[in-house]
């Protein structure tokens, strides 16, 4: 009636006579436009409990995720981006959580890395409690060398820590975001992948440095030698030729009703004798610790897994480097991990024999002098911080870890060296 009025009338008297009527009209419209953006920034305000750089973060629901991320004490650090709730990405077949802390040095070789060679794309980047915060050192259409579209960033202050971090920092990335996934590995930024069978692809360069002789430093200790009988790469030699990708592994393994997991195998890194930071793990570090083949890995800390779950699978870390599974009702057959021959890894943390046929796990444990010396400073994520005793072994000092003290110890001065410069194959 009132559109009616003012078509048939002139503006005056009109108002004059509707006057009452309008200031309704204009009040309601005012309360909605005020309205609309304040619930919009309430429901972002409700999400901001991840800081992210993707636009679908979410597994499932917004409900579900924020009713589990309401109890935890996750902090923005970057504005959020309103999620948007939709199917799995085929690109998102397999991903990667990492719990870090203080590694922003540590992470473009990283993404870079897995992102351009083994084509991962989709990073959870768990930040716990780095200061300044990892997301905050990148900016614009790439962090770290790779599409921004690829990362998530969570942060956790220090009210949000609990003992055994990592434990928590992988349920927090399957739980919500695993639903957008089949596949997601658990390893560290100082492990890369490798895939035997994929060859290198031209992609971005990591470094700016004119040469690989450059990233290299002279041995400063006279570590044992491998046998000169035993291989000088462990059981490293590649699939007979056979072309693959991590996701054609994977894909290979989905099949199975009884694989709920993949165990890889470390290959574990020396210092190489360095004493400062190099430009590039790959080119600096090829020097290992042998497999002991004559023994099937049992005089080797590379009898270490790591893993990659099927998320529909997943029930909790055992530790970081195996998980429980969940499991089918009877009469299915139990849900194992499984080696890359498809064969059944028994033991919580260890597989043999050790065998690198189409994958490896390369660990940087120790790296170089400067760099274990920032280890020791910022901790860990699994309450065991490392001391002293990584680099000069004296187990009066090395702590109530086992691993601690066998890792450290072996792989500087223990056990015998052998060259591994598979990695330089990936370098521009």
């Amino acid at each position: 009636m009132a559109v009616y009025s003012l078509l048939s009338s002139p503006p005056r008297p009109f108002l004059a006579r509707h006057a009452t009527r309008c200031g309704i009209i204009c009040a309601i419209c005012a309360f909605f436009l005020i309205l609309t953006p304040a619930v919009t920034l309430y429901g972002g305000a409700y999400y901001s409990n991840i800081a992210t750089a993707a636009s679908r973060p979410f597994a499932s629901s917004k409900e579900k995720a924020a009713d589990y991320l309401a109890t935890t004490a996750m902090q923005d650090v970057t504005p959020s981006v309103e999620p948007d709730i939709a199917q799995p990405r085929r690109d998102e077949y397999v991903a990667i959580c990492l719990a870090v802390r203080d590694q922003g040095p540590d992470l473009q070789e990283f993404l870079h890395h897995h992102y351009y060679n083994i084509g991962v794309r989709r990073f959870y980047i768990m930040d716990d409690g780095s200061r300044p915060p990892l997301s905050s050192l990148g900016a614009g259409d790439a962090y770290y060398g790779v599409p921004s579209a690829a990362l998530t960033f969570v942060y956790y202050d220090e009210a949000a820590r609990v003992h055994d971090m990592q434990h928590k920092v992988y349920d927090d990335c399957v739980h919500v975001w695993g639903a957008n996934h089949t596949w997601m590995a658990f390893i560290d930024t100082d492990e890369f992948l490798d895939v035997l069978g994929a060859s290198p692809s031209p992609s971005p360069a990591v470094s700016s440095s004119s040469s690989l002789l450059s990233y290299l430093w002279p041995s400063s200790s006279s570590p044992k030698q491998a046998p000169q009988d035993q291989p000088r790469n462990g059981t490293t030699k590649g699939n007979e030729g056979k072309s693959e990708t991590l996701e054609s592994i994977l894909r290979e393994l989905e099949p199975l009703p009884h694989v709920g997991a993949l165990g890889v195998n470390w290959q574990l890194h020396t210092s190489n004798g360095r004493l400062t930071r190099a430009a590039s793990v790959r080119a600096a570090y090829t020097e290992c610790i042998y497999d002991d083949p004559a023994h099937q890995g049992a005089g080797s800390d590379n009898r270490h897994i790591k893993s990659i779950v099927r998320v529909r699978d997943y029930d909790r870390p055992l530790n970081p480097h195996k998980f429980a599974l969940k499991q089918p009702p009877h009469p299915q057959p139990e849900k194992v991990t499984v080696g890359e021959h498809n064969d059944t890894v028994v033991h919580f943390a260890f597989r043999q024999p050790i065998t690198r046929d189409r994958l490896s796990l390369h660990h940087y444990a120790v790296k170089s002098r400067q760099e274990y010396e920032e280890k020791i400073m910022r901790s860990n994520a699994m309450s065991t911080p490392k001391g002293e005793g990584f680099w000069n072994p004296n187990p009066a000092e090395m702590g109530e870890s086992r691993l601690t003290k066998r890792l450290f110890a072996d792989v500087e001065h223990e056990l015998p060296h052998v060259e591994c410069k598979d990695m330089l194959r990936w370098i521009q």
